[in-house]
């Protein structure tokens, strides 16, 4: 079986990828840097 070609992207389906693909590393390095924040300001 061979996969065919489906073409262009529309917009929106741009953005969804684009959410699907860089969202969790946004979300982890967003979370990370909450983490070590709070961390600063709880050490004296």
């Amino acid at each position: 079986m061979v996969p065919e070609h489906l073409g262009a992207l529309h917009g929106h389906e741009q953005v969804l990828v684009l959410v699907l693909a860089f969202g969790p590393v946004l979300l982890l390095a967003v979370t990370i840097w909450i983490a070590r924040r709070r961390i600063d300001h709880e050490d004296p």
